[in-house]
Order: structure tokens, then C-alpha cells, then sequence
């Protein structure tokens, strides 16, 4: 066990590396700083370089993804316990396999990907114009719901919200999710109609703008 979390905390050290070592070299015109990108168009294979998942790939050929480990496994066709091997061998002489440390792997762990910054923004943007309960149809929805004077700082109303099912605004109640500090990192959004009911056409309801992660609230 303890050596299935070193070799997790390890092995992403050498991400870039080490995925080029398994994939050779990647498609430059379709890579950027979040992430390394093999093959082309729909056959594309991604590994993931900012952020809490640095080191994951996905592969959009087989739909197929997970962490480093799960990447070496499909690519050389061992098993788990193969690849767990071969990665404690990666990390004892990583100058036989030619990978190295990237010595930014901590700022990059702690580098939030631009499309989840955006997501971010805009939730907090949301946020920002946001109303107060009291009043608004949201009052009104948590009243059906049976929750009588709804007070909470991080549910609030907004009355125009866009959706890209329909590509319309509608009215809807805002759930911040925060991290510890008190950081928004996304929003929970429940559509609402003008009956102030929870809008039943719409196929995903709530929907999450943002990143909800293992350590928000």
C-alpha cells in the first residue's frame, strides 16, 4: 500500500518524460502548456500536465483513460502488477528508460488548466451579479420545497443564466462551491421556469460550472 502511494506520488514527476518515452513524440501543433498531445484528430491520445490530474491521459480513439500506471499498462499490454514493476524501475534508474524530473511539477500540480480558470471566472462572475434570496423566484422554489426563511450567503438568485442546451437565459439558483479558503471554484446552477419549478426540459439540471473537487464544499 505504501508503496502504491509513492509510486503514485512519484511517477508524475516525470510526466512529460515518461509519456514520450511510452508514445514518442507529440503532435506540437495541437500541445500547450496544460496539455501533451499524441496522434491526431480523433485518434488523439492527451496526458494532462497542470493541475490535481497532471498525469492523466485519456485516449479518444478507445475512450479509454486513468493515471500513468493505466497508460503504461495499455500501451506495453502488462498488468497491474507488471506495470507497478516496471514504474519501481523507472524511478530506481530513470537514465536507463531516458526520462527525467520536471523540476516545475510542483507549481504545475498547483497550476489551475486555463479552460477550468475560465469555468472558474465565470462562475464567480455569475456570483458577482448575483441577488439575494428574498423575493426572487428562488425564495419562491425553496418555499415549495419547504424551506421557509432561506438564508444562505453561498445560495443566492440570479435571473438570467445561460444554458448551452438551449442557448437561452433562464432564472436559477446559484450554490457557490468553495475551497477552504473561501475561494469560489464553481457553481452549482438548478434552472428554474417562471413558476418558479425547477425547469424540467432541460436534460442535465443542476448543472456544475467549474471544477467540483475532492476538497471543496
Amino acid at each position: 500500500h505504501i508503496f502504491r502511494e509513492h509510486i503514485n506520488a512519484e511517477l508524475p514527476k516525470y510526466t512529460e518524460s515518461l509519456a514520450i518515452h511510452l508514445l514518442g513524440q507529440p503532435n506540437t501543433s495541437k500541445s500547450n502548456r496544460d496539455y501533451l498531445t499524441f496522434g491526431t484528430g480523433k485518434c488523439a491520445l492527451q496526458v494532462t500536465l497542470t493541475g490535481e490530474y497532471r498525469g492523466y491521459f485519456k485516449d479518444y480513439t478507445t475512450g479509454e483513460k486513468g493515471s500513468l500506471i493505466n497508460l503504461m499498462m495499455s500501451q506495453k499490454g502488462i498488468s497491474y502488477k507488471e506495470a507497478m514493476t516496471e514504474a519501481h524501475n523507472l524511478l530506481t534508474h530513470p537514465e536507463h528508460y531516458h526520462i527525467t524530473i520536471n523540476k516545475e511539477h510542483d507549481k504545475l500540480m498547483n497550476t489551475t488548466p486555463k479552460h477550468i480558470a475560465q469555468f472558474e471566472q465565470r462562475a464567480k462572475d455569475y456570483l458577482h451579479e448575483s441577488l439575494g434570496l428574498k423575493g426572487t423566484l428562488a425564495e419562491q422554489y425553496l418555499n415549495k420545497l419547504g424551506i421557509k426563511e432561506a438564508h444562505n450567503d453561498n445560495v443566492r438568485f440570479h435571473p438570467a443564466v445561460y444554458s448551452s442546451e438551449d442557448t437561452a437565459l433562464h432564472p436559477a439558483i446559484l450554490t457557490n462551491i468553495h475551497d477552504k479558503q473561501g475561494e469560489t471554484r464553481a457553481i452549482e446552477i438548478t434552472y428554474l421556469d417562471h413558476q418558479a419549478n425547477k425547469a424540467d426540459d432541460m436534460e442535465v439540471n443542476p448543472r456544475v460550472l467549474g471544477k467540483k473537487s475532492k476538497h471543496l464544499t
